[in-house]
């Protein structure tokens, strides 16, 4: 869609003198980068963004977050460091194991992105310390992995301590 197709497809729409503005303004931050959201609403969106993790995914996340969206995901909500959404999704009875579209655990996300209390929470939960990406990209590779790669020494060595180990010492080791 254009910019003008996009708008005259839903300006009829009974919902767009609300909805409409929001959406134009989302679709001016996302526009530069050649990235498009189709016609999802604000909670299905931040899901889409979180799982991605596309290069406007902050800016995104944190526009979609004030006009009411939610994280559509464990996933999501680790990787945003939203340690009450997390305990949400598990009070709720999300897996904590689960793994996402690009084959990372809630553990492995929050682990990257240096978010040490949702670290210390999944694992206190039950959370497999050693969970090997399945997807391509990064196949193989454990939430250490993500600690060490993204410098996060910390949580390193927190993974560590409850048996955490890389990719390559899990192959060593014939696991």
């Amino acid at each position: 869609f254009t910019d003008v197709q996009y708008s005259a497809a839903f300006a009829s729409h009974p919902l767009w003198r609300e909805v409409g503005p929001i959406l134009e303004e989302l679709h001016e931050i996302l526009a530069p980068h050649e990235l498009h959201f189709g016609y999802r609403v604000a909670g299905e969106m931040l899901a889409y963004v979180e799982q991605s993790g596309g290069v406007m995914s902050g800016e995104v996340a944190d526009f979609l977050l004030k006009h009411g969206g939610k994280h559509g995901t464990i996933h999501g909500a680790a990787y945003g460091g939203d340690i009450e959404a997390v305990k949400e999704f598990l009070a709720a009875g999300s897996d904590v194991n689960a793994k996402g579209e690009d084959g990372r655990t809630p553990l492995r996300c929050a682990a990257g992105y240096g978010h040490k209390e949702i670290v210390e929470l999944l694992i206190a939960k039950g959370a497999d310390v050693n969970a090997k990406v399945t997807s391509v990209q990064n196949q193989g590779s454990t939430p250490l992995d993500a600690a060490i790669e993204t410098d996060q020494p910390e949580i390193a060595d927190l993974l560590r301590k409850h048996g955490g180990r890389t990719g390559e010492e899990l192959k060593a080791e014939g696991k």
